[in-house]
């Protein structure tokens, strides 16, 4: 009987070990997941929204060229810079609304699921008690089955 009690707390301690190695499995995979995730959001849409700027500039500079020939050179010199000066404006606010829009909103749902998993996982606390629990009970088991074995020598 007391084998029997002691298999059962070493099948709790691995089911405890188990579980351990698992959550921080998870951990781990779900952070590189959240970092590999939030690279390529924010590498692909700023990348494509300065290209769509740069595409945009150059357009502007080709019409620029036609109207050299038409204008003075002082007039051409300022709106080219007046062009410059409206497509960095254009692609900083291109950007704050990439940034607004996915990078933002995809962090938030990142800290949504911190906040799920920190929730649902058993707090370090509890799971140092219960730590404390299974060592007190396999103390006593231990001690338990000591006093069996010297009842049944005296008998």
């Amino acid at each position: 009987m007391d084998q029997a009690l002691q298999e059962r707390l070493d099948r709790i301690e691995q089911r405890m070990d188990s579980f351990e190695e698992k959550l921080e499995q998870g951990k781990a995979e779900l952070i590189q997941a959240s970092a590999h995730n939030m690279h390529s959001i924010s590498e692909n849409s700023v990348e494509k929204k300065l290209n769509l700027a740069l595409e945009s500039l150059q357009q502007q500079q080709e019409q620029m060229k036609e109207f050299a020939t038409k204008s003075s050179v002082d007039e051409l010199a300022r709106r080219v810079q007046e062009e410059c000066r409206n497509a960095r404006i254009g692609a900083v606010h291109d950007m704050q609304v990439i940034l607004e829009n996915t990078v933002m909103k995809q962090l938030k749902l990142l800290a949504e699921g911190q906040q799920t998993l920190l929730e649902t996982l058993a707090p370090r606390s509890k799971v140092e008690d219960l730590e404390g629990d299974v060592a007190m009970l396999k103390q006593v088991v231990r001690m338990m089955s000591q006093d069996i074995a010297e009842l049944k020598k005296a008998q």
